[in-house]
């Protein structure tokens, strides 16, 4: 058998596990293979299927020998780790990883779900894998997409429901191999999270990490063919980097979503959120407060 994970980044989705990712690789003790998402263990409970054209996927490992090979230069590290989003939504996820990795150790990062909803929708835009062009006709067609067997990411609202695998997990394993985070904490002291990642793990808490740059942040195209003009080698060669980064700049943006909005899918979580936040031990009351 070869080397397995002992620490995992369990998710949540488009909470800042891909910046954490590659905050805590940055530490001499810690091995995090540069395939984020391997989502190893749903494909061996076969609850989901390979989904081509999904860039959140097309690195997944679906065997032991390729999951494996993931920690075959990690010998050297007193701690291997992974991040997979999948493994703290999918409910056949937990018991394997209790029967493979039994002393595992875990983190999870929440997202106040309505941002977390919304902000899958965008990186499903930017990726050009979601054809429906408004926020509210993506939640409308959900339910049937998900009953279609379309793949989870499509659960816009249903990934943002935290609490039951929260329960499941901690009925699974002792509270004290989990670290809970919020998405806030990462974007106001992602370097003091590492740190308190960093003790947990037993590993040397002081090691410095550079936490100022953000991944996987989501902005849309103003213009597709600009954007495709400004990609292009011969552009890149002729144009100032500054000039091209202002053009860049010019062409992207973030959108936001409507406060009316937030206030419906905030009352669709309301009664999960009051549930997470006794399980997490955290105070979730800014989740609730209106826009």
């Amino acid at each position: 058998m070869g080397l397995r994970p002992n620490f995992l980044i369990l998710g949540a989705n488009k909470a800042g596990t891909s910046s954490l990712h590659i905050y805590l690789a940055q530490h001499p003790d810690i091995f995090m293979p540069e395939n984020k998402e391997p989502t190893f263990f749903p494909y061996l409970a076969n609850a989901i299927q390979p989904a081509k054209g999904n860039p959140g996927l097309d690195k997944a490992v679906t065997n032991w020998e390729d999951y494996e090979a993931l920690f075959a230069d990690a010998g050297g590290f007193k701690i291997r780790g992974e991040s997979s989003t999948a493994y703290l939504h999918n409910p056949a996820v937990p018991p394997l990883i209790k029967e493979h990795l039994p002393d595992v150790k875990m983190v999870a990062v929440f997202r106040e779900p309505a941002d977390r909803a919304f902000s899958n929708y965008t990186m499903y835009r930017r990726w050009n894998i979601e054809p429906l062009r408004t926020f509210k006709a993506a939640l409308k067609a959900e339910p049937k997409r998900l009953a279609d067997g379309m793949n989870d990411g499509y659960g816009y609202t249903t990934l943002g429901f935290y609490a039951d695998r929260v329960e499941q997990y901690l009925s699974l394993f002792p509270h004290d191999r989990f670290r809970f985070f919020l998405f806030d904490d990462i974007k106001h002291d992602a370097a003091a999270v590492a740190r308190e990642i960093f003790e947990f793990l037993d590993i040397d808490p002081d090691v410095p990490v550079d936490a100022s740059k953000r991944y996987n942040v989501n902005t849309l195209t103003r213009s597709q063919p600009l954007d495709t003009l400004l990609q292009k080698q011969k552009v890149k060669k002729l144009v100032p980097n500054a000039i091209l980064q202002c053009l860049h700049n010019l062409n992207t943006y973030k959108p936001q979503l409507s406060p009316q909005q937030h206030r419906e899918l905030q009352d669709l979580y309301r009664e999960d959120i009051k549930r997470l936040a006794k399980l997490i031990d955290r105070d979730l009351t800014h989740w609730l407060n209106p826009r």
